[in-house]
């Protein structure tokens, strides 16, 4: 199949074109500037065309021989206009993608109640959803509405991780107890993957637990260690302030921001019942793991793609020697290979800073975002690595050629276009450094800007341009920048084996689960479906059962490893609640097991306890079939004894790319309970509702353990101990 993808070089799109690839699909890429993907790891790999949805001539032939095709790109940091850019854009789209069997959009939740042509409410929001109606009316169509996207380098994550980092107390607006549903960067991507097997599928709307937006920052605290008081003032606050108040405390400029702030006026809310129902293998994680993801990947400096990527629909400067353009060229010769003095310059910005007078770059940056831009807080994507097209600081990369030429072109405000470039050629035993300021001025304001900065900007640059001769003469090793200390849900202890009922009580009931586990369903028929598809391997008709709950969780190690740990279950295993049942093994293995409340055989001297559960052992599959792509095994179990019983399997198999899936191991638990041999109570039965609930509670926690086992026994194991 061949697919295409717009918005590529966004946020988004440069994370699913590699995946795309991964999956074997053919990709094509439609970007208005081809030089935006040089340097990144898939641009060999994809059939680029260039154009631009706002121009219908330059579409031509894009679309032949694709099949599907992605809509991921905005106008939103276009301007006032975006809408109006946003509706061209999608027309043409429209009238160019004949032939097309499926579109896959996303956009964003709107509020609920609300007719969305109405003036009322935001912008952005309707506008996004005026579009997938657009393409809806004239294509077969998947619309992915979904909250704010929190992943490394997302905007929505910027603004939270900023804002909490720096204000121990916050006086907020009202808005911030509004309710919000976000999703990991992670599921967006799955449902982005899966919609190209499911078809064309209408709206669907995604998204993780409800939170209101005091929350996050709260949950976000609470994740970094940090202490914070989010105070909601009792009225509302117009718009462009709290967009201002966003531009000078995070990295997102006043015109992205106001949006996104008008947006957060209203509680999103996503109906999620179709997405659980089209996409039953994606279970969105919770926003505190998504965050941990997120820090995780900033950390290690492994941020594939950030919101600054997206360069917008106004026009590129280009750099040309001609009249009217004012430069400043320097000069000097380094002792140092030109491998060395590139990596310099291509290090500048962000967390390292310019080398010399970083106090006057930093002034210069806080001028910049009271006028507007960006100024200094866009920083940049990693410390040592640049692509063409994204941002440093308040420069984009306009030119990297490797290991020769760096081109930096300023996006703060300012009367005229500007570049800084720097090349270097061999010389001798080393090399040439040619360091290039140029200016563009519009008007008498741009002449009067240059000339009167310039005698400070001589002095900057000539310290500039032998700061970076002396750093590649004299390389030192730097201290990692900033570093974030983040608890990650990677083990690095064996979880505490059971010590007595009270402690299993807390552990295991009252405790909340850091992983969501549970599959959840919006219908007794999608969880009879969800069901068979689950357990056909295990050969067991389940449709019967009136509670049959279902578990999932990725497990970081072999699924052979998994199930030998499976294998080990007793009452010394860390993972189970002996202190409350106890595993009594009946004298033959897992082929009987007793499950025994609290671990004790009899209520006194005289009366004899019964077991809670019986197990008995009705299949084992310890060696996947030859046939079995997923490297499937199992235990299935009838349950038989003093409480109501059923089925009770464990299904270990490897992980399947196709479904989005990253752990290397997928577990599943299955319990289908029947009441005293009667298996179909009515649906809303108290004591089918009880035992739901608590069997729940007690699973999710116990797979959250199993996977910290699992996880921490093979890194040991892999580590040599």
């Amino acid at each position: 199949m061949k697919v295409l993808v717009t918005g590529a070089t966004g946020y988004i799109g440069g994370r699913l074109v590699p995946r795309l690839l991964e999956l074997g699909y053919e990709v094509r890429v439609l970007v208005r500037d081809p030089d935006r993907i040089q340097g990144r790891k898939w641009q060999s790999q994809v059939e680029v065309y260039t154009g631009d949805l706002t121009d219908a001539a330059s579409l031509a032939g894009v679309f032949e021989g694709v099949q599907v095709a992605y809509y991921l790109v905005h106008s939103m940091n276009s301007g006032r206009d975006f809408a109006r850019r946003d509706r061209e854009a999608a027309a043409n789209f429209c009238e160019a993608a004949t032939g097309l069997d499926h579109t896959i959009y996303i956009g964003g939740l709107v509020p609920k109640g609300k007719r969305l042509g109405q003036p009322r409410g935001s912008e952005h929001l309707r506008s996004r959803a005026e579009i997938g109606r657009i393409l809806a009316r004239q294509l077969e169509t998947t619309e992915l509405r979904a909250g704010p996207i929190i992943g490394s380098g997302s905007a929505s994550f910027e603004m939270v991780r900023y804002v909490t980092e720096r204000l121990p107390i916050m006086l907020a607006p009202s808005w911030v107890t509004n309710l919000v549903q976000p999703i990991a960067i992670r599921d967006v991507m799955q449902y982005l993957i899966l919609a190209l097997e499911r078809g064309p599928s209408g709206v669907v709307e995604i998204g993780a637990e409800r939170l209101s937006y005091r929350q996050m920052m709260l949950d976000y605290a609470s994740v970094r260690n940090l202490s914070r008081v989010v105070v909601p003032l009792p009225s509302r606050l117009p718009a462009w302030f709290s967009a201002g108040w966003i531009g000078l405390m995070t990295p997102i400029p006043e015109t992205i921001a106001r949006p996104l702030i008008r947006g957060m006026s209203e509680s999103l809310r996503a109906r999620g019942s179709r997405a659980r129902r089209l996409f039953p293998e994606v279970l969105p994680v919770n926003y505190k793991h998504a965050v941990k993801l997120a820090l995780l990947r900033v950390s290690e400096e492994d941020v594939e793609t950030r919101w600054s990527d997206a360069r917008g629909v106004r026009a590129a400067y280009a750099h040309k020697d001609e009249e009217g353009l004012l430069r400043e060229e320097r000069n000097c010769e380094v002792q140092a290979t030109p491998e060395a003095v590139f990596r310099v310059f291509t290090g500048l910005g962000g967390a390292r800073g310019w080398l010399t007078w970083q106090w006057a770059w930093t002034i210069r940056g806080i001028i910049d975002r009271l006028l507007g831009g960006p100024g200094l807080r866009r920083g940049r994507r990693h410390r040592d690595k640049l692509l063409r097209g994204e941002a440093v600081d308040f420069w984009r990369v306009e030119a990297l050629e490797a290991p020769q030429l760096l081109r930096l072109r300023a996006e703060a405000r300012m009367p005229g276009g500007a570049w800084l470039e720097w090349r270097v050629e061999p010389s001798g035993e080393g090399s040439r450094l040619v360091q290039t300021a140029a200016f563009a001025p519009h008007g008498l304001r741009g002449l009067l800007y240059w000339y009167g900065l310039y005698p400070l900007h001589r002095l900057i640059f000539n310290d500039l341009l032998r700061a970076i001769a002396k750093r590649a003469e004299n390389p030192v090793n730097e201290k990692r920048l900033v570093p974030i200390r983040v608890r990650l849900p990677k083990p690095t202890s064996l979880p505490i084996p059971s010590h007595g009922a009270s402690g299993d009580f807390r552990h295991y009931l009252l405790r909340t689960p850091p992983l969501e586990t549970r599959i959840d369903f919006s219908s007794e028929a999608e969880r009879e479906e969800y069901s068979q598809r689950v357990m056909q391997r295990l050969g067991r008709d389940v449709s019967n059962y009136s509670v049959l709950n279902l578990h999932k969780i990725g497990v970081d190690a072999p699924a052979r490893y998994v199930f030998e740990e499976l294998l080990k279950w007793d009452s010394e295993s860390a993972f189970w609640p002996n202190g409350l049942a106890t595993v009594e093994d009946a004298g033959s293995g897992l082929a009987r097991l007793r499950i025994r409340p609290f671990g004790k055989t009899r209520w006194g001297r005289s009366l004899r306890r019964k077991p809670l559960f019986e197990l008995r052992l009705l299949e084992q599959q310890d060696v996947p079939s030859s046939a079995d792509p997923d490297n499937g095994r199992y235990l299935l179990f009838q349950c038989e004894g003093g409480y109501p019983v059923g089925i009770f399997a464990f299904y270990v198999r490897s992980a399947i790319q196709e479904r989005g899936e990253l752990d290397s191991t997928q577990v599943f638990v299955g319990a289908g309970f029947d009441f005293y041999g009667k298996e179909r109570w009515p649906l809303f039965h108290p004591v089918n509702r009880i035992w739901e609930t608590v069997h729940d509670r007690v699973t999710r926690n116990i797979l959250n353990r199993f996977k910290q086992v699992c996880e921490w026994r093979f890194d040991r194991t892999q580590a040599g101990h």
